[in-house]
């Protein structure tokens, strides 16, 4: 005979199966649809827009065996391969439409937030739907969701808490009661108010554990933050078993330890020799790393208890270990979790253990170890995503109980909590719908920040906004001296009102200030950094040189970026083509080769190897060539216009006229392609009645054409 009551609660945990995860879809879609409609920003042009590794099927095999043996040549600023296989699915199914990316991103971060709840329904904590719905509509969390780069933060989350939700399982912490034990004599009448029946989970404890490892080594290849979830595993271990015993608890954690310590490692390998986090903007002592680290703690938890203003890049503080106040926040932090110790008995372990998770979370961005955005600021929203469940979910427990005698004085509350953080993401999320206003929005929070000056201003430049840009870039000089790419952007900027003295005075002076740059960390570090960084305006130099004809003092230029990056595709496929133009074609085929096979994604060093390959007396190869840059990218103009000019070598005016025709449709502005047009269009209306002479095609400029830069 069935129990009403315990049919009752069935039905109940049924329909919140079904609502939460539904409801916490419906609010994230809601509060990022501002930033569904956003275009790409700032560093997804590595991760996404430039990456050459999306754009093959092959590319899959770089973004995980890429490493070996050169890791400088991984086509990622950070081996997250996990990460950057969900962009090359997303490449695969929606091409350069940011919007898939994402959405993408919202699910992922809707799927966490749901797994968030079955966690914390498993573990019986009070508010676990409160919880998991101001974590899903935090504003801080805005900055990991709408920026597509941040893809690292929501996949390696999600990954994360199910790797957690299986370990609960394989441990005996979550409180499991299965249906049949609550229908056995003697057992529960009702099931666990922890219990889905929407997420099942296998029984045996071996497939367990090894689910729980399997999604651990995925978290970590999405983003190495996630190398402290043992760490987390312990303190709830401890809290819901009042004690740790070695061979029961932490044994079975070594090698999650284990894989979390090298991926740590990897990564901040990674950060100092690739993406370039060394030298003396980074060179903090011991003191001053403490004086950051306390100061971004209670940064962090301010803006999570009080999420106004948010900004992509906040001021970078001044550190001065001399001034005593500077320890202050530091002292503050120890002496909150010496009161939470203290206080344990009054108010139980779950605030010291939500601060301990809080802490160790957040310890890895804290400014101990070097990570590149210190040269803008010490602190970012991103940093903080998973972190913050230290704060929220003991917070949202807490106001529960407070309130659990006053229903409906709770769901009011509750409500109008979860209203204004859904309100202020909403509002945080345009910013993130282009780079435009996110550099504006930045500027006009943090009027000091250089960086966002310098950006925008290439955003204007590019408008050709001649004006606007110069007196960005001339702000962005002025909040920091020493800023060459401002620079080299005054310099761009002379050069498009077409004074070439001025422009190059500029260009000669941000390769100096990158030398003194470099000479600067050689006396800070004592030791030889890496230049890739540098070579910028130096490419930009030779290639004023090369529009002005002076092709030796372009190819200087090129061999000496070359010298200090090897690995530089342009400059090496740049340099090739000044030895093409000054005639030392197998040479210049040489170099092309060598680009190639650095970057065999690049559409534009394909073109030109066909260009060293006719070059060569190798036409079948030089046709191949662009044939299959033709398979990759149809419309692509270089290579239709080459085409088309080896058509008219051999008197094809009709075929040559279309392939030119669908060279001008990619790009209008290609002079050469029109005047080839004209002519083929001219010769192709004669071509019955007079044929034209062999080897003599009456086409102007019949030297095929070099991709643009």
């Amino acid at each position: 005979m069935s129990d009403p009551i315990a049919d009752s609660a069935h039905r109940r945990v049924r329909l919140g199966s079904i609502l939460v995860p539904l409801g916490l879809f419906v609010v994230i879609l809601v509060a990022y649809w501002p930033a569904l409609r956003g275009d790409f920003i700032w560093d997804d042009d590595y991760y996404v827009v430039n990456n050459r590794a999306l754009r093959t099927a092959d590319g899959i095999q770089d973004l995980w065996l890429g490493l070996f043996p050169d890791p400088r040549r991984y086509p990622a600023p950070q081996y997250y391969p996990m990460t950057h296989t969900s962009l090359w699915l997303d490449y695969r199914i929606w091409g350069l439409n940011p919007i898939g990316y994402h959405l993408t991103n919202v699910i992922l971060h809707a799927l966490g937030c749901w797994t968030l709840w079955v966690i914390l329904r498993r573990l019986q904590v009070p508010g676990a739907t409160l919880a998991a719905f101001v974590f899903a509509l935090h504003p801080v969390n805005v900055e990991s969701v709408a920026w597509i780069t941040e893809r690292k933060n929501v996949l390696s989350g999600l990954f994360y808490l199910l790797s957690l939700l299986v370990y609960l399982r394989f441990a005996g912490l979550d409180g499991h009661v299965t249906r049949q034990r609550a229908a056995e004599p003697g057992g529960s009448g009702t099931p666990d108010a922890s219990h889905d029946y929407r997420l099942e989970l296998p029984t045996e404890p071996w497939k367990l554990y090894l689910l729980s490892l399997l999604m651990f080594a995925f978290a970590i290849l999405s983003k190495s933050v996630t190398a402290t979830l043992p760490g987390a595993i312990l303190l709830i271990t401890y809290w819901k078993r009042r004690r740790i015993e070695w061979r029961r608890d932490v044994l079975p954690l070594v090698p999650f330890f284990l894989l979390g310590l090298a991926m740590s490692l990897l990564t901040g390998w990674m950060e100092r020799a690739v993406v370039g986090a060394v030298g003396a903007e980074w060179a903090f002592s011991p003191a001053e790393r403490i004086v950051i680290a306390g100061r971004a703690v209670w940064f962090y938890i301010g803006k999570l208890l009080f999420p106004y203003p948010l900004m992509f890049m906040y001021p970078r503080w001044s550190i001065d270990p001399a001034r005593v106040l500077q320890w202050l926040p530091a002292l503050g932090a120890l002496g909150l979790l010496a009161g939470l110790w203290a206080a344990r008995r009054r108010l139980g372990d779950a605030p010291l253990l939500g601060a301990l998770f809080f802490g160790g979370t957040i310890l890895p961005a804290l400014g101990f170890v070097n990570f590149f955005p210190m040269r803008y600021s010490f602190v970012a929203d991103h940093f903080v995503y998973l972190a913050a469940l230290g704060l929220i979910v003991p917070l949202c427990a807490a106001g529960t109980v407070l309130l659990a005698q006053q229903r409906w004085v709770g769901v009011i509350v509750a409500v109008g909590l979860c209203g204004g953080l859904g309100w202020l993401s909403f509002s945080h999320a345009r910013n993130f719908d282009g780079p435009e206003r996110l550099w504006q929005h930045t500027i006009q929070s943090n009027p000091e920040s250089w960086m966002a000056h310098n950006n925008l201003g290439l955003l204007k430049l590019q408008q050709n906004r001649l004006e606007e840009a110069e007196a960005l870039f001339r702000r962005a000089l002025e909040l920091r001296k020493d800023h060459a790419e401002a620079v080299l952007n005054l310099g761009r900027v002379a050069e498009a009102r077409g004074n070439h003295a001025e422009a190059q005075r500029l260009y000669e002076q941000a390769v100096q200030m990158n030398e003194d740059y470099y000479q600067r960390d050689l006396r800070v570090t004592g030791r030889s950094l890496p230049r890739r960084s540098h070579g910028n305006a130096m490419m930009v130099l030779a290639r004023f040189h090369a529009d002005r004809g002076d092709l030796s003092a372009a190819r200087a230029l090129y061999e000496k970026v070359i010298a200090q990056d090897a690995n530089n595709v342009a400059a090496i496929s740049d340099c090739g083509e000044i030895l093409r133009r000054q005639g030392e074609y197998e040479r210049a085929l040489q170099m092309q080769l060598l680009a190639v096979q650095r970057d065999p994604t690049s559409l534009a060093v394909r073109n030109r190897l066909g260009l060293a390959l006719a070059d060569n007396g190798r036409p079948q190869d030089a046709i191949r060539t662009w044939l299959g840059v033709l398979a990759d990218d149809p419309t692509n103009p270089e290579a239709n216009n080459n085409l088309g000019l080896m058509l008219v070598a051999d008197g094809k005016w009709s075929e040559a006229a279309a392939l030119f025709e669908r060279a001008l449709q990619a790009r209008p502005d290609f002079p050469e392609a029109r005047r080839n047009l004209e002519a083929a269009r001219r010769r192709a209306t004669t071509a019955a009645a007079t044929a034209p002479a062999a080897g003599s095609p009456e086409v102007p400029g019949t030297q095929p054409a070099t991709p643009p830069q």
